[in-house]
């Protein structure tokens, strides 16, 4: 029965108490099946990329996506830094 509700529930896990979805990282919806928007990273997608540039960052982790348009690799979510 708890590999039915997990399947439900795409990129997060049943409460088993309530048997709503608790979305992993990166992920939103009721049934965690919508990334974070463009900008937003994280649980419930609380957090704001902080990126310099304009860049983008990954909806899990809030790191910077590949290389920047000044060629430097975005290092840590979290801190300002340049990203693509």
């Amino acid at each position: 029965m708890n590999r039915i509700y997990n399947l439900i529930c795409g990129n997060g896990t049943c409460d088993h108490r309530t048997g709503a979805c608790v979305c992993a990282s990166g992920w939103r919806g009721p049934r965690c099946d919508r990334s974070c928007p463009e900008g937003r990273w994280g649980y419930e997608c609380a957090n704001a990329c902080r990126c310099h540039n304009g860049g983008e960052c990954k909806p899990e982790t809030g790191e910077g996506e590949g290389l920047g348009a000044d060629g430097l690799r975005s290092l840590r979510g979290g801190e300002m830094m340049t990203c693509c």
